[in-house]
């Protein structure tokens, strides 16, 4: 991954009704002057797997052009060469200057524009950074002076557009974002992307992976205690990516770790079978699922596939009119060594109550 072009401008208030202070560039940044660890940063910023996806459109519909999607086919050509990156990402400043005019509870920040490749593909992205203010030393004469500081990992207002994809019309999520927990903040900030989020597509993509170990556990000719084995190693391997690494999910990875004798056998059936991509998106809802459903108390620990739950496990709730009525799992499959188990108690029982009756 590269940084090919980078424009930073500011438009932001430091506090509510304030008036807004506004500084655009003349000129590209130097890319050259990018720190390394600035410019992993910002090449890492859109790696995460839990972001939001979506595509340009206007109130529900995709046949029509937000602003910023009419300044992206101004400028790019249908070879995705650039005309004038500070020309454009100026204008698209100027947009985002008119919505905060329109919104004095909006802050902005420094709107960082950068154009960066990723494997074959050309992205640009947008990042809307906090500043914190502080404290440098000079080098040369060990002089305090005030510093500005970028903080990048509170950014919670960001996109990354896949330019090859939009151009190409190779996929309908070719837009990937953060927007923060406030409604706020995500209506106005998708309106300046005029981006339509995809509230289903994490869901769904996270659905057809656990899927596709399933089912290809299944085509290898695994039981479904087996299959469940797959998993649960895939929930732990995600986890781990998530929670500990914070890295993204690679297809290849997920194979590697479940399906480690064929690991490519696995990508190419998720792959075609089960539309995915190489970098997945995933839902820690839908991530949850991959688990068995369980419960223990004192005495009982259940535990099931959750494919079975209305098949050959069926829950009934408890009357909320009966009092004396409670909740019943009905199991009809009933697994053969708990089944002889079972049976052999109740042999037992009967066994010893005939001898107690004989006894009295």
């Amino acid at each position: 991954m590269a940084i090919q072009h980078i424009a930073i401008h500011i438009v932001k208030r430091d506090k509510n009704a304030d008036p807004l202070f506004v500084k655009l560039r003349d000129e590209e940044n130097p890319v050259s002057g990018l720190s390394g660890k600035l410019g992993d940063l910002l090449l890492n910023l859109f790696s995460e797997a839990n972001l939001h996806k979506g595509e340009f459109g206007v109130k529900g519909d995709n046949s029509v052009a937000p602003y910023m999607e009419q300044k992206l086919g101004d400028y790019y050509d249908d070879s995705l060469e650039i005309s004038d990156f500070i020309g454009m990402t100026r204008q698209l400043a100027e947009n985002y200057r008119l919505i905060l005019d329109g919104n004095v509870a909006i802050k902005g920040g420094y709107l960082v524009y950068y154009q960066y490749t990723k494997g074959d593909d050309i992205w640009f992205a947008i990042a809307i950074v906090p500043r914190r203010d502080g404290y440098d030393i000079t080098d040369d004469d060990a002089d305090v002076v005030e510093s500005n500081l970028l903080e990048m990992n509170k950014l919670h207002l960001g996109a990354a557009i896949n330019l090859s994809n939009w151009k190409l019309g190779l996929d309908s999520r070719y837009i990937s974002f953060k927007t923060g927990q406030a409604k706020e903040l995500r209506d106005y900030f998708e309106n300046y992307i005029g981006c339509q989020r995809d509230k289903q597509a994490i869901k769904i993509e996270t659905r057809r992976l656990r899927d596709a170990v399933r089912q290809h556990a299944k085509d290898l000719g695994l039981d479904d205690v087996a299959a469940q084995v797959k998993l649960d190693t895939a929930h732990a391997y995600i986890q781990q990516k998530l929670t500990k690494d914070k890295e993204p999910v690679l297809l290849s990875s997920v194979a590697n770790a479940v399906f480690p004798d064929n690991p490519q056998e696995f990508v190419v059936h998720a792959t075609d079978s089960f539309d995915l991509g190489e970098e997945l998106t995933i839902d820690n809802s839908e991530l949850k699922r991959y688990k068995k459903l369980s419960g223990n108390t004192r005495n009982i620990n259940l535990s099931f596939d959750r494919i079975l739950l209305g098949d050959s496990v069926v829950f009934e709730p408890a009357d909320p009119d009966d009092e004396g009525s409670s909740d019943t799992l009905h199991i009809s499959a009933i697994p053969a060594t708990l089944k002889s188990a079972i049976l052999e108690e109740l042999a037992i029982r009967a066994s010893e109550k005939v001898r107690v009756n004989e006894l009295l």
